[in-house]
């Protein structure tokens, strides 16, 4: 049986895109791809941001900016690869969700980066349902894209899967206290590389290596006016 769509809760939500390099793109339908990855997420945690969110490029790792509001969020996503687009602002806005700056010392940060690629992930899964059933009429294409949502989803989770005969209880036993000791920017000796970054969730630090991946399926442009 189909899931249900996503109940659209995009009117609460205040959403800021920044001019800037985008590449070959409308500033029009990247906003609606951030705007369709927000309602996944605004659906889950039931409740909007409190503050507007600003979205700019740029072009280094993404990431969200303490104590800034609106909040301040940069992608280095451009052109019409939309998967990248969810990927990486599914993930800073999951940042947001969980009112990262507002306990910013904790020893759980790893979990809030677990929470974070999740989301990234959950988000790509969940378009590819709602762009083949209902696509953003501002999405160029967007119904024949919806597969590419899930199959770039499944090469991350793929890329980081834990070898046959690791157990995560055993792994995270050993780990957690190198875990608790690392927060974003942190120089760690945390294996990066883990097998457990998909089964536990978990991203490099502010996810940059994963945030930065490239690749995926580049969606195609409308077709320019004849005169």
């Amino acid at each position: 049986m189909a899931r249900a769509l996503p109940m659209d809760r995009t009117a609460e939500f205040r959403l800021i895109v920044e001019n800037g390099n985008w590449g070959a793109t409308s500033r029009t339908a990247m906003r609606a791809v951030l705007t369709s990855a927000a309602g996944v997420l605004l659906e889950a945690f039931g409740t909007p941001p409190d503050a507007p969110v600003r979205v700019a490029r740029w072009d280094q790792a993404p990431r969200v900016f303490h104590d800034m509001r609106p909040y301040e969020i940069r992608i280095s996503a451009r052109d019409t690869y939309w998967c990248q687009y969810v990927y990486q602002f599914s993930h800073e806005l999951c940042h947001v969700m969980t009112g990262f700056d507002r306990f910013k010392g904790h020893r759980h940060k790893w979990f809030e980066e677990s929470l974070c690629q999740l989301a990234s992930l959950f988000v790509l899964h969940r378009l590819a349902e709602v762009w083949a059933a209902e696509p953003p009429p501002c999405i160029y294409g967007a119904s024949e894209f919806a597969p590419n949502h899930a199959t770039y989803a499944e090469g991350m989770e793929e890329k980081y899967r834990a070898p046959p005969g690791i157990a995560l209880p055993g792994w995270l036993a050993a780990n957690i206290g190198t875990l608790k000791r690392t927060h974003c920017g942190a120089t760690s000796t945390v294996p990066w590389r883990s097998p457990f970054w998909t089964t536990s969730g978990a991203t490099p630090p502010c996810g940059a290596n994963a945030s930065r991946s490239t690749g995926g399926t580049r969606a195609r442009t409308p077709p320019s006016p004849t005169t």
